[in-house]
């Protein structure tokens, strides 16, 4: 979860998962079901999904990215969206104890059997680009630092 700074210093910053409900919130609906993706959130070891009302709705990971940077409201994005605003401090992680580290990242091809070296050499090229690269990724550490102060004290009460 993360907003832009002028979001915060408009509409502070969320303590809790609750605290979403009063505040604007992007939504992701899925292209093959029309549905809005639940949140989801890691509460002790259980990851937990929610919906969260949606203020503005997109079916574009691009665009939900760009609605959370020009202050609209507080997105889950992915981390191929986030961390480079992140760390850029263009976005600042929200509520970062609940932050789950599930995820996965599909390429979607025909039949393995029938594959073309086109399409084997891209997946292969994926593979190689994409896995353990921290250009994607935040460590648990590195977004720790970077959420709001009230979140990390929030943290250390439990």
């Amino acid at each position: 979860m993360c907003a832009s700074p002028e979001y915060i210093e408009r509409n502070g910053a969320p303590r809790t998962i609750d605290e979403l409900a009063q505040h604007r919130c992007t939504g992701y609906r899925r292209a093959n079901t029309g549905k809005l993706a639940q949140w989801q959130f890691q509460i002790g070891d259980e990851i937990v999904y929610r919906d969260v009302p949606a203020a503005i709705c997109v079916n574009d990971t691009e665009m939900e990215t760009q609605a959370v940077l020009s202050g609209l409201g507080i997105g889950q994005l992915g981390s191929f969206n986030a961390t480079p605003h992140i760390r850029s401090g263009r976005l600042v992680p929200l509520l970062t104890r609940h932050v789950t580290e599930y995820g996965m990242v599909y390429i979607y091809y025909g039949h393995r059997t029938e594959q073309s070296l086109r399409v084997k050499t891209f997946i292969d090229f994926m593979v190689e680009r994409v896995a353990g690269n921290r250009s994607f990724f935040l460590d648990p550490s590195e977004l720790r630092a970077r959420q709001p102060q009230q979140d990390r004290a929030a943290k250390k009460r439990g």
